[in-house]
C-alpha cells in the first residue's frame, strides 16, 4: 500500500507523531541504542577473530568443511536409511507381526 502524503493513513501518523513528541523521542532513542549495539557487535566480532587462530577449534573446523562431502554423506545416508528401511518390511514382515490375525468369529474382509 503506498500512502501518498495527502492520503488518511499518512496525515494520520503525521498527526499522532506531531501530536507526540513521546513516541518522536522514543523512536529516536530506540534507534539509537540498537545502532550502538549494532556496532559494538561488529567490533567485538572482529577483535574476536583477530584473536583465535582459523587452524584450531571451531573456526578451523568451518575452514576446512566441504559443503560438496557433506551433500554426499547426506544423500548416503538417506540412501542407506531407505533401504535398511525396505529390506526390514520386505523380509522381517513387520506389517504381519503388527496387524492382528482376524478373529474366527469374524471373517476376514475381501481386502483383507
Amino acid at each position: 500500500m503506498n500512502a501518498r502524503p495527502d492520503s488518511i493513513p499518512a496525515r494520520g501518523a503525521a498527526a499522532s507523531a506531531s501530536k507526540s513528541p513521546r513516541i518522536r523521542q522514543l523512536v529516536r532513542q530506540s534507534f539509537a541504542a540498537l545502532t550502538a549495539r549494532e556496532r559494538a557487535q561488529r567490533s567485538i566480532t572482529a577483535r574476536v577473530r583477530c584473536g583465535l587462530s582459523r587452524t584450531t577449534g571451531f573456526w578451523g573446523l568451518m575452514s576446512r568443511f566441504n559443503i560438496n562431502t557433506a551433500g554426499f554423506v547426506i544423500v548416503g545416508l538417506f540412501l542407506a536409511t531407505w533401504l535398511a528401511a525396505l529390506l526390514i518390511w520386505r523380509y522381517a514382515r513387520i506389517e504381519e507381526k503388527w496387524n492382528p490375525a482376524p478373529s474366527p468369529a469374524r471373517p476376514a474382509a475381501p481386502g483383507d
